[in-house]
C-alpha cells in the first residue's frame, strides 16, 4: 500500500495537485464572478433598449444573456422538452438542485 507522500503523479488527487487546485480556487471564483459582472454591465444598456422597443428582441435577448451567463459560470445546462408556445400562456422552468 503506498503511503500519501508515495502517490502517483497521475492520480486524480494527488496531494500536490489538491494544494495547487486550492490555491488557485480563489482565482477561478474571482474570474468567473468577474466575467458574469462585466457580461450583466454590458447586457444591461441592450435589454433596457430592448424594453422600450416593439418587438420579440426583449424575449429573446434574456435567454441569450442566460445561457452565456450559465457557460461563464461554468454551469452546463440540459433541456428536456420544447417551450410552451401557447398564447397567453406563461412559460415554465424546472430547476434541479441536486443530482445523484
Amino acid at each position: 500500500m503506498l503511503a500519501g507522500s508515495e502517490l502517483p503523479a497521475d492520480t486524480p488527487l494527488a496531494p500536490a495537485d489538491s494544494h495547487r487546485a486550492r490555491l488557485l480556487r480563489p482565482i477561478r471564483v474571482v474570474r468567473r464572478a468577474g466575467g458574469v459582472l462585466l457580461w450583466t454591465l454590458a447586457c444591461i444598456l441592450f435589454q433596457v433598449l430592448f424594453l422600450s422597443l416593439p418587438g420579440r428582441a426583449k424575449v429573446a435577448f434574456p435567454k441569450l444573456y442566460w445561457s452565456r451567463a450559465c457557460g461563464l459560470l461554468g454551469l452546463r445546462v440540459r433541456v428536456i422538452g420544447t417551450t410552451v408556445s401557447k398564447p397567453g400562456r406563461r412559460p415554465v422552468v424546472f430547476v434541479s438542485n441536486h443530482s445523484s
